[in-house]
Formats: structure tokens, sequence, C-alpha cells
């Protein structure tokens, strides 16, 4: 499972994964993949594959045990004391809010500038806590882990809760490289059974209800998986798997016969974190003029890439990767002698695999925990 600790490796893993879920041809909505897109991806995986065996080489990726030197009990209260001042903020805890008020909106729970480092830092904490109970197995930091995980619910940030179970999974891997052939089985059959459950919410979740023809329909599926014995709860997850690369491949068919030119923008919306780049542009009156491109009005993501293809043509795309290549290995080298590598690995990890639905480089919920392995390593050296 060597492959999946290395964010080089994994990045040729999920884009190869889309581009192979993408072939299946489930929906007459997707443009056929021009032949221009699958070489650049070609001439990315090999590149990828030169910086993967340069982090071997470099980087020592085993599990490293770590011990804790302050009260993990204060911290999660101290976390928890923070929730609950924005709740006081918010007027309620947001799942509650969900369910007694169909007009609130959970998306504008928090406190300014307070909310993004206290949503970073708990899902780091949470992480660190993980990592410490796979170090020292101690229940108590179990609880405390447990404790925290329940926070992304109490908030009905879905997205946190995510990104925290996938960086934990990353660290599991690390520690366990051999993985059984009957583990790996029951990996797979949680996927199957997920991407299922997936598209029974989904179901659910429509105007319809349990009218599964009403997403088919909306999403042009083809005859063919229509009339075949798949059961079609799985269209849901084919469509989240494969509509961003539908919609880059849309996008660079659009913009091919025109002159983009957009750098500020290039810059300020898919290089630096959302948190800078939102005052940035107010500050330098920088608006985003690339409008975006989109299959249907359901479909407003186009991976990593999209926003560099509207701002910049293939030039953009070419750029984003150079960007991307380089953050990996001048990151990771950067921390590798820290006690708290395998955090910034795993959150690093998590980035390069969801960059196949969108831009994590620009996600300030996620890159910005990037910060905290560094930090927490120079308060070890003062």
């Amino acid at each position: 499972m060597r492959y999946f600790q290395n964010p080089f490796y994994l990045y040729i893993i999920t884009f190869s994964l889309i581009i192979f879920v993408y072939s299946l041809g489930w929906s007459d909505l997707y443009p056929e993949l021009s032949y221009s897109l699958l070489f650049f991806f070609g001439i990315t995986f090999v590149l990828s594959i030169i910086g993967g065996l340069y982090l071997d080489k470099h980087l020592d990726i085993s599990f490293k045990p770590i011990t804790n030197k302050h009260s993990i009990g204060l911290c999660t209260l101290a976390i928890y004391i923070t929730y609950a001042i924005e709740f006081l903020y918010n007027g309620g805890i947001p799942i509650i809010l969900i369910f007694v008020d169909p007009t609130y909106s959970y998306i504008e729970f928090g406190v300014p500038t307070l909310h993004p480092i206290i949503l970073t830092f708990s899902s780091y904490y949470t992480l660190y806590l993980y990592y410490l109970f796979l170090s020292e197995k101690k229940r108590k930091t179990l609880c405390y882990m447990i404790l925290l995980l329940v926070i992304p619910i109490l908030i009905f940030n879905r997205a946190m809760l995510i990104f925290i179970l996938a960086s934990m999974l990353f660290l599991y891997l690390v520690k366990n490289r051999k993985v059984s052939l009957k583990i790996k089985g029951k990996i797979l059959i949680g996927i199957l059974l997920g991407l299922f459950l997936f598209g029974v919410a989904g179901n659910y979740r429509t105007v319809l209800k349990n009218d599964t023809s009403y997403f088919m329909k909306m999403m042009e599926a083809t005859p063919a998986f229509s009339e075949s014995i798949i059961p079609k709860e799985y269209f849901w997850g084919y469509i989240y798997i494969s509509s961003p690369l539908a919609t880059l491949q849309y996008t660079l068919s659009q913009i091919e016969n025109k002159n983009s030119d957009d750098f500020d923008e290039f810059i300020l919306g898919s290089i630096l974190p959302d948190f800078i780049s939102k005052r940035l542009a107010s500050i330098l009156n920088v608006n985003e003029t690339s409008s975006k491109y989109q299959l249907n009005e359901s479909l407003n993501v186009g991976t990593f890439y999209e926003g560099a293809a509207r701002y910049l043509g293939w030039f953009g795309l070419i750029l984003l990767y150079v960007y991307m290549f380089f953050f990996i290995v001048i990151y990771l080298l950067l921390i590798r002698k820290s006690p708290f590598f395998l955090l910034g690995l795993s959150i690093l990890s998590v980035m390069i695999c969801f960059n196949s639905f969108t831009n994590m480089f620009t996600f300030s919920g996620l890159c910005f925990q990037l910060v905290y392995p560094i930090l927490f390593s120079i308060k070890l050296k003062l």
C-alpha cells in the first residue's frame, strides 16, 4: 500500500480512476475527452512518477510513534468552549437549527475570523489525537478524539468530517503497510456499499424523493445504463466522481479559441488560499472576469484545473501542475524531520486526492492545516 503514502502516486491513482469511471459512458451529457487533455494527463503522470521516485529516495515515510506532553483534556475543552461561543453567536447549534428552521443556512455559521482558525485547528487536533492513539493505544485519547469528531456533525460540516476521516485513513495505511487481501476486500465492499447508500440518500433528497428516474433524466443517463442490471443508485456516485472532469473538458473546449490572459485572477483564484485571495481581491480591486462554463446548472466544479483553464487556458493547466509539483516537494522536505511529518503528509495527501474534485490548494479549510505541523515543530524547538 506504499503507493497510497506518496502524494505524487496519489495524483496518478485518483485521476486515473476518474478517467476510468468517465470512460464507462453512463451519461450523454458528457463531452468526449479530447486527445490533448489525455496527453496532458499522460505527461503529468510521467512527471509524477519522477517526483514520486524522488520522494521515495529522500523521505522516510514510516510510522514513528509520538508522545504527548500537554493535557489533551484541557485542549479538547478549550476547543468546545470556543465552539460554544460560536453557537451563542449563531443563535443555536446548526444540526438542530436545520431541523427546526427550514430557512436556516448552515453555511453562514461561525464568528468571522475566529471560525476558520478554530475550524482548521480542531480538524488538525482531531487528527493529532488519532496519531497519538495509534502510538500509545490509550482509551482516554480515543475518547477525546471521538468527542472532537462530533464537532463536524454538530456544525453540519460534511466536508470537514470527510477530510478528517480521509486523513485518518492515510495515517492508518502508513502504520499498517501490509494490508491483507481480506481487509482489502472489506474496504472494497465498504466503498461499494457507501456509494450505494450515497445514491439512496441522493434520491431521497430530490424533489421527487425516491423516484430514481428524476436524477437520471436530469443528468441524461444513457439507455445502456438505464436498461442495465446495475443498481440505479450508483449513478449518483458516477456523476459525482466523473462530472468534474466533464466540466474541465467542456471548459477547455469553450476557451480553446479564446485568448485567456487573466494572470491576476489566476493567482487569486488558483494559487492563493481563499481567505487571502478574497481580501487581496477587494484591496487590489480585482474581479473574477472569467465566468464558469457549466454543462448543467447543478455541475459547478471542474477538478483542480478548471479555474486555471478559464484564466490562462492550457498554459494555466501547465503552470498549476508545476506549482503543485514543487509545493509537494518543498513542503515535505521542509517538515521531513518534524515529529508531525506524518500529519502534514496525511493532510497533503487528502488535498491531492480531492484535487480531482476541486482546487484544494485554495480551500483554506484544508490547506491552512498544513501550517500547524510547521508551527508546532517550531514550538518544540523553542
